[in-house]
């Protein structure tokens, strides 16, 4: 039973969020530019694969809540025909029809809605064959850091002919991130603070050193207690966060969902002599911003930041 439902619980991590490293990939190439339907883009996606994409797309679907976030800040969301049961931002998204599951789209109601570009995650990669088997071009997005994200925009940006839209969404990314990075430069690495990021609590499990949220992290000026472990998401006990002793804890809390909570966390047993519980420093953060390859990826950094250093962030 237990099983079951670590099983689930990392499946509901993985629908909001990519978990996977990065592969080397190239920028988008266009070619033809003799009128809408003779323009082609040649993307290098996910898996190093070079897909072709003839004319601009109209009808996508997105199998991803990160991929749809990026179509909708593009100023494309009208395009979006379908997207996976987890695609919940920005309000818009709730009047497109689901096609699916995040782990387990509905391959006939993919078909019903006619797409011609299919943008798809990593955890679809065992279902790129059948995917392809709808008839449209299928690009599979990964993205482990802030600046994956920035790569995963301007190739969608490309491909929904929105460069300008990208490039300006990219550029606002990065201003953000390096008005971040700049205030927190100056704190000597033996002085940033000690962070644990608690994904699910039975058992107790967090964020490895190659996970989007371990990014988010560092580029926030925090240090994760779990960058030395071997997994993506291992799994700790609570004698061993005792002993890491973190200075900062964070916790996600989930729209329409249960979630841990302040008290919960310091009403541990032996947790109440843990830093982060004596002074104070236990916070939710959303599950959504913190996990999630998209374009809010700057904004949680940002909140991130503050909450490590207030007295830089009023």
């Amino acid at each position: 039973m237990k099983h079951k439902r670590i099983l689930l619980i990392v499946t509901l991590i993985l629908a909001i969020s990519v978990l996977a490293a990065g592969c080397s990939r190239q920028p988008a190439e266009k070619t033809g530019v003799t009128g809408a339907t003779d323009v082609r883009v040649t993307v290098t996606d996910g898996l190093n694969r070079r897909v072709e994409i003839k004319g601009v797309p109209k009808r996508v679907v997105s199998l991803a809540p990160s991929n749809t976030e990026i179509v909708f800040a593009l100023g494309a969301g009208t395009t979006l025909v379908g997207v996976d049961e987890y695609s919940d931002y920005p309000e818009e998204t709730k009047k497109i029809p689901r096609v699916g599951g995040f782990s387990n789209p509905n391959l006939e109601l993919i078909i019903a809605s006619k797409p011609d570009l299919i943008l798809a995650d990593d955890i679809h990669t065992s279902m790129i064959d059948q995917l392809s088997k709808v008839g449209c071009p299928v690009v599979l997005l990964r993205g482990n850091s802030p600046a994956e994200v920035q790569h995963n925009i301007q190739i969608v940006g490309q491909i929904l002919d929105k460069t300008k839209e990208a490039e300006a969404l990219v550029a606002d990314i990065k201003k953000r991130l390096e008005a971040v990075k700049q205030k927190v430069q100056s704190v000597p690495p033996e002085k940033r603070p000690k962070v644990f990021y608690e994904v699910y609590s039975d058992p107790i499990m967090t964020a490895g050193p190659k996970t989007l949220i371990h990014s988010i992290i560092e580029a926030a000026g925090g240090q994760n207690v779990a960058s030395d472990a071997a997994t993506d998401w291992p799994q700790y006990s609570s004698e061993m966060i005792v002993q890491k002793n973190p200075e900062v804890i964070l916790f996600p809390y989930f729209h329409g969902g249960e979630s841990l909570t302040v008290e919960k966390i310091k009403t541990r047993p032996g947790w109440s002599g843990i830093s982060a519980v004596l002074k104070k420093r236990v916070y939710p953060i959303d599950a959504n911003i913190i996990s999630r390859p998209g374009p809010r990826i700057a904004q949680a950094v940002e909140e991130l930041a503050r909450l490590f250093y207030p007295e830089l962030f009023k």
